[in-house]
Parts: C-alpha cells; sequence; structure tokens
C-alpha cells in the first residue's frame, strides 16, 4: 500500500508540474511531428476521436 500511495503521489506531482506548461500541438503533419518529438527527444501524443 505505502508504494500505491507513493505512485499516486508522484503521479499527482509530476501531473501538477505540468499543468502550467502550454503543450505544442502539430495538427495533420505526423512526419513534423516526429522529427520535432525526435529532436527535443520527447514522445509523441496521438489524439483520437470520432464523432459518433
Amino acid at each position: 500500500m505505502k508504494k500505491l500511495s507513493m505512485w499516486v503521489l508522484l503521479s499527482m506531482l509530476a501531473t501538477s508540474a505540468f499543468a502550467t506548461t502550454r503543450l505544442p500541438f502539430i495538427e495533420d503533419d505526423y512526419p513534423r511531428a516526429l522529427f520535432e518529438a525526435k529532436r527535443q527527444k520527447l514522445p509523441v501524443f496521438v489524439e483520437v476521436w470520432a464523432p459518433w
């Protein structure tokens, strides 16, 4: 239980640290997004949705 509590606390701290940072979104240009992610050594976030 202590490990779970520690992970929850760490994830909350990490989330709050990024809450004030505005993420740059690149729309409809996967090659550019991939290039920027590799250049900055960051993961790629892909948002997918459907209008149903």
